[in-house]
């Protein structure tokens, strides 16, 4: 079936995953999931969630939406699925986005790349039940490789479709989003951004997301 994401990119979606216990992978990682988000829902002496932990619920970074689409961008950019523990690293990859005052605190967004790849690090080792398996290595290079400039890591398999995500995500979405989180914060409406990522991505290079919305913010 051939499915349009509100942009000029579409996709075939495949279900052929031939790993024999990905649901089991996958359940054992979601039960991880919302147990840290359940710790984590209320902040600062129960005043309030936190920037990055509201953009992770209902924002930019939300647990489920952002990593559908930046599978769907990695499909687009390798024109393959990404492997389980890939899979993994795709919607681990942001978790460090909760407690932090990421939107109004230029450096709050400082370093957190490195709770997605520890924890990606961690569940790979865990589900691949093998203690001097790579895949776990390779899990903490490719979820820290999606922030080069932070990690000092390589750029990884990830960087890209991290970022082209917000090119094919539909506006309406993203405009849901941007309401939630960017409002009363100040910064580019989501057809500005769309445009201002898919030009920095059409260049080849490397570039810091977070630096563009510093820019951009009004």
């Amino acid at each position: 079936m051939l499915f349009c994401l509100g942009s000029d990119e579409c996709f075939m979606v495949y279900s052929g995953f031939d790993e024999r216990d990905l649901c089991t992978k996958l359940f054992v990682f979601c039960l991880f999931l919302f147990g840290y988000l359940g710790n984590n829902r209320m902040e600062k002496g129960g005043e309030g969630m936190t920037e990055g932990t509201k953009s992770y619920l209902i924002g930019c970074h939300q647990f489920l939406t952002h990593p559908f689409f930046v599978l769907i961008a990695w499909r687009l950019e390798y024109k393959s699925w990404p492997k389980w523990w890939e899979l993994i690293c795709i919607f681990l990859h942001d978790i460090g986005i909760c407690k932090r005052q990421y939107l109004s605190n230029n450096e709050a967004k400082t370093d957190h790349w490195k709770a997605g790849a520890y924890w990606s690090l961690v569940i790979v080792e865990y589900l691949s039940r093998n203690p001097h398996s790579m895949k776990s290595l390779w899990a903490w290079k490719l979820a820290a490789g999606h922030c080069p400039r932070e990690s000092t890591e390589p750029e990884s398999k990830l960087f890209r479709p991290d970022k082209r995500a917000r090119v094919i995500a539909p506006l309406w979405v993203m405009w849901i989003e941007w309401r939630a989180e960017m409002r009363k914060i100040g910064g580019a409406t989501p057809p500005e951004w769309r445009k201002i990522v898919k030009e920095k991505l059409a260049t080849g290079k490397t570039f810091h997301a977070h630096e563009l919305h510093i820019k951009t913010r009004r």
